[in-house]
């Protein structure tokens, strides 16, 4: 049965972009249909680039300390940021972020940025890192290898 539409609110007072945010405002989801617009990043400023995640390496097993080993090149800089449990959790609740280096003849040099201290051990080797968690409250460190250096990283 159709509607009639008569008084002060007739369709000639339906202007084409007037509809205020109080007439949507219970719209269901399922109303809205067709394609999204377009999103764009041109305008976006103060971002860095942190370079591929080369590593993703986990060891989630309880009262495990030690992590597998990472491979890293000669040459690179190394962003490593290393997830685990504190107290056994049931999920990975804290952190700590490296920076590593690697010179041409392979010898990794690593500094932490934040996190905490002296608890978690980044050991190196010939390119390669693991990490070891030195405190018994912690647990299944996750690692995370990024190319890139912390200078890239806000970190405040």
């Amino acid at each position: 049965m159709p509607t009639l539409i008569s008084g002060s609110t007739g369709v000639n007072k339906i202007t084409d972009g007037t509809i205020v945010d109080a007439d949507v405002a219970n719209v269901a989801a399922s109303k809205l249909t067709g394609a999204l617009p377009a999103i764009s990043g041109a305008n976006l400023t103060n971002l860095s680039t942190v370079g591929n995640l080369i590593g993703l390496v986990a060891s989630n097993s309880g009262g495990s300390t030690d992590s597998p080993t990472i491979t890293l090149e000669d040459n690179k800089n190394y962003i490593i940021l290393i997830i685990f449990k504190y107290d056994y959790s049931s999920v990975w609740n804290s952190y700590e972020l490296h920076h590593a280096s690697v010179n041409g003849s392979g010898v990794v040099s690593v500094t932490e940025a934040v996190g905490y201290a002296g608890d978690v051990a980044v050991v190196t080797g010939t390119n390669t890192i693991h990490v070891h968690l030195n405190n018994s409250n912690y647990d299944a460190p996750l690692v995370m290898v990024y190319e890139g250096s912390t200078s890239q990283i806000d970190i405040s």
